[in-house]
């Protein structure tokens, strides 16, 4: 009797290891029955949260999981969440219990700040620890009103002593370092002046790029009418220094994300900006060049290698680090 029970329980258990059982499905549970305000009020929540998010250099898919954390730990489990390049909708059918809901909101800036990033987060993480809907509304409402962390001239100054960084890895002497710091000074107050005129991203890249040409031309001009200073300047050095400054940056990293994470539109959107932002820099820098050319102080390609001693490199590394830092909004 126990030889022909074998068999059976063999071919059970391989029937087990191919097949799932129909009988041990998980069964429908009963989801809790909000009324539509309050649904509406949670769901207007998750979409500010993941705007403000989106648009301090969240990742798409952080500020999609944020989202869906904050409507599940407040009883609504069966929202979808739409994220792309400039703008985050979330929708909820409601499962029969309500008219469904679906909401929308653009994201019109992106400038990093981790510290309110971090808020944010933090948030979440009090949301579902069982923060009541009203505290965590105030809550959002004064992280999201809080200015960025260092003031415009701080900001301005930080990125002048990135430029500054960068030329001591290439080994510039003293006058080359203010040299380029003052040059990408004027970059940046040239930036920042358009920028309160609302002038668009591309404009801003290739007025920052014809600015830093002309200061190179009118060091090379100062060079070839033989002030004794300058002969040991490289304009390139000043050039190549400003142009790192205004690269695009971390935005790179995080069009890389939303690809590897499966976000293609908002990777593709991201990565369009970084284009245009390129291109503006290149369109500055290639204009700034031909003008000097024409008026007979163009400058001149670089002959040698420009590369500072181990020194030089550390201590530029540890500057750029601190100054993206503070660029970012990190304490």
């Amino acid at each position: 009797m126990g030889d022909h029970r074998r068999p059976r329980s063999v071919f059970g258990g391989l029937k087990r290891a191919f097949w799932n059982d129909p009988a041990r499905r998980s069964m429908t549970e009963q989801m809790p029955i909000i009324d539509d305000r309050l649904a509406q009020s949670i769901i207007d929540l998750a979409m500010r949260v993941a705007e403000v998010m989106l648009s301090i250099g969240a990742s798409a898919k952080e500020v999609t999981l944020a989202a869906l954390r904050i409507t599940t730990a407040y009883g609504l489990k069966s929202v979808h969440v739409n994220v792309t390049f400039n703008s985050v909708m979330l929708s909820d059918h409601r499962n029969g219990t309500g008219d469904p809901i679906t909401l929308m909101q653009v994201v019109r800036s992106a400038a990093p700040d981790h510290a309110k990033l971090q808020r944010l987060q933090a948030l979440v993480n009090d949301i579902e620890s069982g923060q009541p809907l009203g505290d965590a509304i105030v809550d959002f409402h004064k992280i999201r009103r809080t200015p960025f962390m260092y003031r415009d001239a701080v900001v301005i100054l930080v990125q002048s002593l990135l430029g500054v960084a960068i030329a001591l890895m290439y080994g510039a002497g003293w006058i080359t370092l203010v040299l380029v710091f003052v040059a990408v000074l004027l970059v940046a107050l040239t930036q920042y002046g358009l920028s309160r005129l609302r002038i668009p991203l591309f404009f801003l890249q290739a007025a920052g790029g014809f600015v830093l040409v002309a200061f190179a031309a009118g060091v090379a001009a100062g060079r070839a009418a033989g002030i004794e200073a300058l002969v040991t300047v490289r304009p390139s050095v000043v050039v190549a220094s400003g142009i790192v400054m205004m690269l695009a940056g971390l935005a790179v990293v995080g069009a890389a994300q939303d690809a590897i994470d499966g976000f293609s539109l908002t990777a593709g959107g991201r990565i369009l900006d970084i284009a245009v932002m390129t291109m503006g820099l290149v369109v500055g820098i290639v204009t700034g060049l031909e003008l000097a050319r024409q008026i007979g102080y163009g400058l001149e390609m670089p002959t040698s290698l420009a590369f500072g001693p181990p020194l030089g490199h550390v201590a530029g590394a540890m500057l750029i680090a601190a100054a993206v830092a503070v660029l970012n909004g990190s304490g």
